[in-house]
């Protein structure tokens, strides 16, 4: 039935998806499109890997890879607290970080409180999105589902696809990979420590942001993991024949300050762990030979090198233009609006670690707000110097490939930034829990030394409830 509101297009059934659709379902006709059979997005575990995926996997048709990117004994780097949506607290659990599984029931339980399952069309996969008049329902969308493709038309197009899915293999300083007989394999399509590719092996990890240095403690203590996750008592000794890998070489700026650790060390002076500095790689048959002319033999080579945007439904340029190997796309206003067509939005791709719940669903209200008529964006002139202002901010400081990936100390920033121009619309955020943000303050400093002292196993492994008053309520409305 026709109704007077605007009709969006949400695509993407993920973390991200499902907030939209959340704060959306008042005000607007949704259609959200998802490409599996159910929701939850990247937090839909599967063993299925670039290698083994079916010949029907609607994802790997369109993007050239799998959807996943998490393993099979997986646990969040942030504790759940960090985790609750407004006015949508998680269980309490004895454990302070969730396993992928938790996450995913969590995003089950939201979807089933709001009742957002009745907008969303499973298996149904987006070929393109084009932009086609200035007038109303002027975005076409082509879907395909069940072998029928057809076209919808709406007012906005917001992207929820997410970000962690195609994988970016550096280029610059890497030389003969081409020439490497061994295994390449990147942590997307990781799924456990415990096979032919680890056991036994000299592995070579590339990168140690907080995927690699999971992975990395994955490769060391995989039996402690999965005590620590059944709530059993860990034995934290090192069992030098190694439940995955051999000897680990790690390849990555921070590689000697990890081994210095207190986590870590034991592994570096026994030689298990080997510590490599240096931007140059130079791969050989059976090894590689680093920037101080070392080399080393190795069999496996796993790249925790991060991930590329990809938006394959989208073929125009004037939409997205991508920099950086892909690493940066735009152009975007306050990283949510295209600039040259304002109606196309795309939520959740910055990645801010700690607060990626509360600025994916800042982010939202911001839509909401524009989508409603409430909030005016600025001129499309005024947007771009906007952008390149705060392009060539992140580009001196952190590098623009880290645009949406800037550190804790800019995104906090950022997501300052977006409350301050809602509060200048009137639109008033929440203030009724002060102790929610005292007590989410009392974590950061222990986050924060866990990036400086990489002591990433004591974070994972630390007692936030010792934190936490009995009973406090994990609610993030203190945000809004």
């Amino acid at each position: 039935m026709e109704t007077n509101k605007p009709l969006v297009c949400v695509i993407g059934a993920g973390p991200t998806g499902l907030v939209c659709l959340k704060y959306l379902r008042e005000i607007a006709d949704l259609k959200c499109y998802e490409l599996k059979s159910e929701i939850g997005g990247l937090w839909v575990y599967k063993d299925t890997t670039d290698d083994d995926h079916k010949e029907d996997d609607k994802f790997y048709e369109l993007y050239g890879t799998v959807h996943e990117s998490i393993y099979k004994d997986l646990t969040t780097i942030i504790p759940i607290h960090f985790f609750a949506f407004k006015d949508f607290p998680p269980k309490k659990k004895e454990r302070t970080h969730f396993t992928h599984e938790e996450v995913l029931e969590y995003l089950q339980d939201y979807s089933a409180n709001f009742d957002l399952e009745r907008f969303i069309e499973f298996e149904t996969q987006v070929i393109e999105v084009t932009k086609t008049t200035d007038g109303p329902k002027d975005w076409t969308v082509k879907i395909k589902n069940n072998g029928e493709t057809k076209e919808e038309h709406f007012d906005y197009v917001i992207v929820c696809n997410g970000h962690n899915s195609v994988p970016y293999f550096p280029t610059e300083g890497v030389e003969g990979l081409d020439q490497f007989k061994g295994k390449i394999l990147h942590a997307h399509n990781f799924r456990k420590p415990d096979t032919e590719d680890f056991v036994d092996k000299n592995v070579l990890l590339v990168g140690l942001k907080y995927s690699g240095m999971d992975i990395l403690y994955q490769l060391l203590e995989s039996n402690n993991i999965r005590a620590i996750i059944n709530g059993e008592e860990p034995n934290y000794t090192i069992d030098e024949s190694g439940i995955g890998a051999k000897k680990i070489i790690l390849s990555a700026s921070t590689a000697h300050d990890l081994s210095q650790s207190d986590d870590f060390k034991k592994y570096a002076d026994k030689g298990i762990i080997v510590p490599k500095s240096g931007s140059k790689l130079e791969f050989t048959e059976d090894g590689v030979i680093f920037e101080d002319g070392s080399e080393e033999k190795i069999d496996t080579i796993l790249f925790s090198t991060g991930y590329k945007f990809s938006f394959p439904f989208i073929k125009d340029p004037s939409l997205v233009e991508y920099e950086c190997d892909g690493r940066y796309f735009g152009p975007l206003y306050q990283r949510i609006f295209s600039i040259n067509h304002p109606s196309l939005i795309f939520v959740g791709q910055p990645d801010s670690n700690a607060f990626n719940q509360i600025l994916m669903e800042r982010q939202v209200m911001f839509m909401k707000s524009f989508i409603e008529g409430n909030l005016t964006l600025p001129s499309k002139e005024e947007m771009m110097e906007h952008l390149e202002k705060d392009k060539k901010h992140v580009e001196e400081n952190y590098g623009l490939r880290n645009f949406y990936k800037a550190p804790f100390q800019y995104t906090s920033g950022y997501i300052k930034e977006l409350k301050e121009i809602l509060k200048s619309q009137d639109i008033e955020p929440n203030e009724d829990n002060k102790e929610h943000l005292k007590t989410l303050f009392k974590m950061l400093p222990i986050f924060k030394e866990t990036l400086t002292s990489h002591n990433f196993i004591t974070f994972q492994r630390y007692d936030y409830k010792s934190l936490i008053p009995e009973d406090h309520k994990f609610d993030s409305s203190e945000y809004f």
